[in-house]
């Protein structure tokens, strides 16, 4: 596995385009793939939209805005615009709230010690910007991600839905196991048990209920109802029957279609054995293993489900546009995890260029393990996602392709 791993690996663009697009989600604009590049190499003109791409993701987290909620940041932006604060300057107040957050969040202290050489305003002359390190910033923004949790938010919000998780599409409901029809089927039986009760209690009236108290026989002043519940019963009785007879019948009719459509599935498969012969015979120079195929062809009648879903064309229409979804959203997850993975292996170069350049002065060792220790977890972080979401991906595309 660990040796298929590298071949699923987008390209280092690619990976730091889905960065960017994914930090544009949250509402931060600022950062482009060749400014990224460049502040590997340390570029002075990455520093100033570093660090403010760094304190707008600090803000987002820090306030819990979810990715698409843009409305938080340009309110940020707005509140900034009316304290007359450039849009493109991080004022010295910003850059102490960068690093409270950073340092509450347990960021390495090498890289908060090279933050904290920020000019108290960064804008306030170009010059004064070579006392930062874009490269610093860059990968306090890569430790950032990985302990906001970016590209695990992204795979949450790809998760495929409840009805996107069937893989076939749902026999017809029976209509006896509803609500409505067992609220039909109470009130029908509460109905008969009040009239019985009442038929049970005319027949049973005793000899003194008569009014005469003479020669009358006992509950002769009941037959009239009586007469009329058996009339009753008589006539229920016949529209049940009525009813039974056209289901019957329905029923007949149901298995003389699906007879036919049986045997036009066999006369269909004879069709096409007889076609396969008649090529066999036009072209005698084919494979002998090729014939295989044909000969394994039987006359498979179709099975309850298909003929469900040839009577259903638009359930299954339905189903084959929830599948097509299903599909998209786990090539966006496995993106995703490959984006992830890139990312932060390329966020390791520019580890080893930080290690490189610093190799000659005090002190480099403490910053690059600290570095490291960022950046390995923010890979481990991800590492566990993606192989959850690979694991999910490939059973559901096995499931799909059993289908």
């Amino acid at each position: 596995m660990q040796q298929q791993q590298p071949q699923q690996l987008l390209p280092a663009r690619a990976a730091i385009e889905y960065t960017c697009r994914l930090l544009q989600s949250y509402g931060i604009d600022q950062l482009t793939p060749e400014l990224i590049r460049q502040a590997k190499f340390d570029a002075p003109a990455a520093c100033r939209p570093l660090l403010q791409a760094l304190h707008d993701l600090a803000v987002c987290l820090a306030a819990g805005l979810a990715a698409g909620c843009k409305e938080g940041m340009c309110a940020l932006q707005q509140q900034l615009q009316q304290e007359s604060v450039d849009g493109d300057t991080l004022p010295a107040e910003g850059v102490v709230l960068l690093l409270h957050l950073l340092a509450q969040w347990g960021c390495p202290p090498g890289l908060l010690a090279q933050l904290a050489c920020v000019p108290r305003d960064l804008a306030a002359s170009s010059s004064n910007s070579s006392s930062c390190s874009s490269r610093a910033c860059l990968l306090c923004l890569a430790w950032l991600i990985g302990h906001g949790q970016l590209f695990d938010r992204a795979l949450q919000h790809l998760q495929l839905s409840p009805g996107l998780l069937k893989v076939l599409p749902p026999y017809p409901e029976d209509t006896s196991t509803t609500a409505a029809s067992q609220a039909k089927y109470a009130a029908a039986a509460s109905a008969a048990q009040q009239h019985a009760r009442k038929v049970q209690q005319l027949i049973s009236a005793p000899p003194s209920s008569s009014s005469g108290g003479g020669n009358t026989p006992a509950g002769s002043g009941c037959w009239p109802q009586v007469q009329a519940a058996a009339h009753h019963l008589l006539s229920t009785y016949r529209a049940a029957s009525m009813k039974l007879q056209l289901l019957s019948s329905l029923l007949e009719g149901r298995e003389k279609l699906l007879h036919q459509i049986q045997q036009a599935q066999l006369d269909a498969n004879q069709h096409l054995r007889q076609q396969q012969q008649r090529q066999q015979r036009s072209s005698p120079t084919r494979h002998p293993n090729s014939n295989c195929s044909s000969r394994q062809l039987g006359p498979a009648a179709l099975t309850a489900f298909e003929l469900h879903l040839l009577s259903s064309p638009q359930l299954l229409q339905q189903h084959q546009q929830a599948l097509q979804r299903a599909c998209s959203l786990l090539q966006q997850q496995l993106q995703c995890v490959q984006a992830a993975q890139t990312f932060f292996a390329w966020a390791s170069s520019v580890l080893e260029e930080e290690q490189g350049s610093l190799s000659a002065s005090l002190g480099a060792c403490d910053v690059a393990s600290s570095a490291t220790a960022g950046v390995s977890g923010s890979k481990q972080m991800l590492h566990r996602s993606a192989a959850a979401c690979q694991l999910q991906a490939r059973h559901w595309l096995l499931r799909c392709c059993c289908v």
